[in-house]
């Protein structure tokens, strides 16, 4: 799915919706499912992780940025995490992440 900045407040749970529907179907690992997203898709992709707390196994998130306080929640999942040529406005973010996830 792509995010073009014109989808409503529901399609995180599209994606929840999409996850749940692919999982009747076929034969998913549960323990294999994992979130990833640059930019955009990366805020999404944390907004999920702290929504449904247990439905990733891991995020790889992308040059995004997250409410620190709010990811706490998520200190103990696995993630990972790039960033790509700094956004000043990015820098307060990562240390409060680093902290509270224990990077």
């Amino acid at each position: 799915i792509q995010f073009t900045g014109q989808e409503g407040p529901d399609v995180n749970e599209m994606v929840i919706d999409l996850l749940g529907a692919l999982k009747e179907e076929f034969s998913i690992d549960e323990d294999r499912v994992y979130t990833s997203g640059q930019s955009q898709g990366c805020i999404k992709s944390i907004a999920m992780g702290i929504e449904h707390r247990d439905l990733f196994a891991a995020y790889l998130l992308v040059s995004g940025q997250g409410d620190a306080e709010e990811m706490r929640v998520m200190a103990d999942d696995n993630i990972w995490i790039i960033v790509s040529g700094l956004i000043i406005g990015m820098l307060g973010s990562i240390i409060a992440m680093r902290r509270y996830l224990k990077v």
